[in-house]
């Protein structure tokens, strides 16, 4: 059911961290993690707790110092203009670094570092998220999303999925469910058995004036004894009380 319920659900994340959940880069950064840790320790005797803001911090720190150390290679391999820093800049801007074992970092005309993101679906064959739709961040229409060339087994249920759990998130609305439905239930079957029960005594009734008259055909109904032309009251007297007291009587 778990397993079901995850594939039902999409998430929006940075794909670079999605990538490296499947290759090197996440040893990397474990390894960077603990050297750092490691470190901190036997020089200056501090320590730091456990979690990923720190790989965080340090991971960026490290990147730049990759980007600035990449691009003085390529000054000193080209013509070794060190000293003109505005063509330093220019060279960080509105392009991507491919980095190892850290992968592609993108830098805009600001010189702000831009992420791609992804829609991430769960893979329940192979336990993982893959990405489906991504938006580079080199593109140059950020509302344009990329689909990837990945079989989806999409679940055959109605989307979009509930926004909430299907018995509430304290599992109580099942409960109330069931007895709304139990009440609910009850109360259609009592009044299917009252409808029935009217019915047949109605039934009933016919039946016993039915066979009354069938084993009495002699006597004369009341209808029989209409004269067209005049109007009658209905009498309160049943003939058919008066023929069973007629019955007993001669018995």
């Amino acid at each position: 059911a778990a397993r079901s319920a995850f594939q039902s659900l999409l998430v929006l994340q940075q794909l670079d961290d999605a990538l490296q959940q499947r290759n090197s880069s996440q040893r990397f950064k474990s390894a960077m993690a603990v050297e750092f840790r490691r470190r901190s320790v036997a020089k200056y005797n501090s320590s730091y707790a456990p979690g990923n803001d720190l790989i965080n911090l340090l991971l960026d720190g490290y990147i730049a110092i990759r980007l600035l150390g990449k691009v003085l290679n390529e000054t000193w391999q080209e013509d070794g203009a060190f000293m003109e820093g505005r063509r330093l800049a220019d060279r960080f801007l509105n392009r991507t670094f491919s980095l190892e074992n850290i992968g592609d970092v993108y830098v805009d005309w600001n010189g702000i570092r831009k992420v791609s993101n992804a829609v991430m679906h769960y893979n329940a064959l192979r336990d993982i998220r893959e990405p489906f739709l991504v938006r580079y961040a080199n593109t140059s229409m950020p509302q344009t999303l990329t689909p990837l060339n990945v079989d989806i087994a999409w679940l055959n249920i109605p989307w979009p999925p509930p926004w909430r759990p299907r018995c509430g998130y304290r599992g109580d609305s099942c409960l109330s469910d069931s007895r709304s439905m139990f009440i609910e239930s009850m109360i259609g079957i009592s009044t299917i058995v009252v409808i029935g029960a009217a019915l047949a005594v109605k039934f009933w009734r016919w039946f016993q004036h039915y066979r009354f008259e069938v084993e009495h055909w002699w006597i004369l109904q009341p209808r029989d004894l209409r004269i067209k032309g005049l109007s009658y009251g209905r009498s309160r007297l049943s003939l058919f009380s008066l023929c069973q007291d007629v019955q007993w009587s001669v018995i």
